[in-house]
């Protein structure tokens, strides 16, 4: 008979360890490309500062989406952009105070394996960013891999008007 308890709760201490909810997973699964601001500020010698900045005003929209990921959103230094895991181009329409400029990011994706309660998620790696220059000046890449761990992907750079 003891025997008998004995297996009996060590098939139920198997069962409870082994059977896990779908909500075990705490990793994030979102990449995005990180997006900072830079602006150019001229001074009296005619020499122009760069300086990080937050931006106002600022909406965001992908292009081919109704969904609207920054809509007038104020004080902003920084946004993460999504990348499509299942295409190799992904174009978005930046807003800043009426002026309307697109930025169009060519990638690669690759999948990486998190664990077996977050299954996988897709890393990019930028090959180029193309951009209208309505107010954005110039776009740098800072670091081309788009993974979790990376928190500067693109600096978007303006030179900001004197009557601003």
């Amino acid at each position: 008979m003891k025997h008998v308890n004995f297996f009996n709760m060590m098939l139920v201490g198997l069962m409870c360890i082994s059977c896990q909810p779908d909500t075990v997973c705490h990793e994030t699964r979102k990449v995005a490309m990180q997006c900072h601001f830079r602006e150019y500020y001229r001074v009296p010698s005619n020499v122009q500062l760069n300086v990080r900045t937050e931006w106002d005003s600022i909406t965001v929209q992908g292009i081919g989406s109704d969904s609207i990921l920054y809509n007038n959103t104020k004080q902003v230094s920084h946004i993460g952009l999504p990348l499509k895991d299942n295409a190799d181009t992904c174009a978005y329409l930046l807003t800043y105070h009426q002026k309307k400029d697109t930025l169009t990011a060519i990638y690669t994706n690759q999948q990486r394996f998190l664990s077996i309660e977050c299954g996988c998620v897709y890393n990019h790696k930028i090959v180029q960013i193309n951009h209208t220059r309505n107010w954005i000046d110039t776009v740098i890449i800072a670091n081309d891999a788009v993974m979790l761990e990376v928190d500067k992907n693109i600096i978007l750079q303006r030179t900001k008007p004197d009557d601003e």
